[in-house]
């Protein structure tokens, strides 16, 4: 007589390694599914734009919407709303040996986005620096003593080298202010 039902010795014996392993698969391939596409999506508010690499260089530059990317791609979002500044400049020697030291401020945005991630990464870093250098090589060719109003003078200066350098890596100086321009010592 052939038995239809299954004995109940063979309802009782364990479960071979390789039936937990078939148990387990989707805990395990389930997760890194959701880990792919949570990293392939990418949802830009307006104003933003997303910078995709592939190494190390730029591959694309995504705007506003959602966006679907490759996983194998990294990248970070750059946010083009207005940054404001403000620093103390170092005391600095004009052209005539006079030490100044100044207050800087103002506000910068960015307008071509792929022209400022060809240039560099470190935003909103670099164009910090950028114009801070500019202060000081125009404090440098800054003559105290001849000057009517030097902070006037060198605001001018500041602001038309610091356009000129930042134009060339897509950012926009709205405003740049000497706040104060004082002899030390």
């Amino acid at each position: 007589m052939v038995a239809l039902a299954p004995s109940l010795e063979s309802l009782a014996a364990p479960l071979a390694i390789a039936d937990y392993a078939v148990l387990a698969l989707p805990f395990v391939v389930l997760p890194v599914v959701l880990l792919v596409v949570v990293r392939s999506v990418v949802m830009l508010d307006e104003g933003q734009y997303h910078v995709v690499t592939v190494d190390g260089e730029v591959d694309e530059v995504l705007e506003e919407g959602i966006h679907v990317r490759s996983p194998l791609r990294t990248g970070w979002t750059l946010d083009t709303s207005p940054v404001n500044f403000q620093f103390q400049g170092a005391v600095v020697e004009t052209d005539d040996g006079v030490p100044v030291r100044g207050d800087v401020s103002g506000r910068f945005r960015i307008v071509d986005p792929e022209r400022l991630v060809s240039i560099t990464r470190e935003y909103p870093g670099d164009v910090r620096r950028r114009i801070d250098e500019a202060y000081v090589t125009q404090v440098e060719r800054l003559s105290w003593e001849g000057a009517d109003d030097p902070a006037a003078t060198l605001e001018e200066r500041c602001a038309s080298e610091v356009e000129r350098a930042l134009e060339r890596w897509g950012v926009e100086v709205e405003r740049l202010e000497v706040e104060r321009l004082d002899r030390v010592g």
